[in-house]
């Protein structure tokens, strides 16, 4: 039985899950809602994204962009997964989120020492109707269709995701972020 294999797009034409960003603190909170709560209850909007897989965007602003995709200039970065929940907690512990930075994730190192007051996220879910050897590989693809769209409109890559060290901050206004000391969110 002949089947077709999934063609990669060239363009980024994909909806973002709930048409919107998502403020940090409405992920940390969702994405690990603490003993006996659950992620359903807390944010009925965000919980299902949580498991799904895709292409996702960093922003910093004080309130949301008001663009939805790749090409917002307050973009950070922007990357893949094949777990969105593992990778924001990745991110979190290695950026300095919840407390001493953590490994988990290299981008999360080059960025500034837990700054995540500014921090929004919009998350495209992408291949999972797929096999995961093509979900894989159209996720990557993705990618970098919305990094290379990034590029034409900002004529730059995201500062995080060409950057090789870490970025002291975004904004020279914010001065040294505060040292979160709670005891929330994963640690790997």
């Amino acid at each position: 039985m002949a089947q077709v294999i999934a063609s990669v797009p060239t363009s980024f034409d994909v909806q973002p899950f709930a048409g919107r960003w998502f403020p940090w603190t409405d992920i940390g909170s969702c994405f690990w809602p603490g003993r006996g709560r659950r992620a359903a209850d807390i944010n009925p909007d965000l919980a299902p994204v949580r498991t799904l897989g895709g292409v996702y965007c960093f922003a910093w602003s004080t309130v949301a962009p008001p663009i939805i995709g790749p090409t917002a200039g307050t973009i950070r970065y922007i990357g893949e997964t094949n777990a969105f929940l593992r990778r924001m907690g990745q991110f979190g512990n290695s950026a300095g989120f919840w407390g001493a930075r953590q490994n988990g994730h290299s981008a999360g190192w080059r960025w500034p020492a837990g700054q995540s007051e500014k921090v929004w996220v919009s998350f495209f879910p992408i291949g999972n109707e797929l096999l995961p050897h093509l979900a894989d590989g159209m996720r990557v693809w993705m990618e970098a269709v919305a990094l290379e769209e990034f590029r034409l409109v900002h004529g730059r890559l995201p500062e995080i995701n060409a950057e090789v060290a870490e970025v002291a901050s975004f904004d020279a206004e914010l001065g040294p972020a505060p040292v979160d000391t709670r005891e929330s969110g994963p640690v790997s």
